[in-house]
């Protein structure tokens, strides 16, 4: 046998049997998402806000740091919060996600604002938007337009 072979089959040997000591990192798997929708807005209307429940199932706290979508130029994290009384609303850096928790991203509360949106969204239309974290990881998800917040 060719010595080069040996010496290539030992190092792909070498290679393959240290990848199961290779540090876990972080992935985007460990956050879950239900209830998501985005809110149905009148023809014409370029911008909307998008809800969810983001469940960190990890033993670490996490932070989404941001999100995108073909269907808007920009995708930004929001909060409304309440100061002297007045309901204000405004961009946020980072919605945290603690370990172990579900974070409700709703209306009067933190929340994803689409703007400028290239198309009219139709009720029941899936939109996916790209959920990008602090870790570097994204995870894609899909939310239905839904006019269920005129119904409450």
């Amino acid at each position: 046998m060719n010595i080069k072979l040996l010496v290539l089959i030992a190092l792909t040997s070498l290679v393959l049997s240290s990848c199961d000591r290779v540090a876990p990192t972080p992935s985007s798997h460990a956050i879950s998402v239900d209830g998501a929708y985005i809110r149905a807005m009148p023809s014409g209307q370029k911008i909307t806000a998008l809800f969810m429940t983001l469940h960190n199932n990890s033993e670490e706290p996490r932070q989404l740091v941001g999100a995108s979508s073909i269907v808007s130029k920009t995708v930004e994290l929001h909060e409304h919060t309440t100061v002297n009384g007045m309901m204000k609303m405004g961009q946020v850096a980072v919605i945290d996600l603690p370990k172990n928790s579900a974070t409700e991203l709703k209306p009067g509360g933190y929340h994803l604002m689409l703007i400028g949106l290239k198309e009219d969204l139709k009720v029941g239309q899936e939109v996916t938007v790209s959920l990008s974290f602090a870790d570097g990881t994204m995870q894609d998800i899909e939310a239905p337009v839904s006019d269920q917040y005129l119904k409450k």
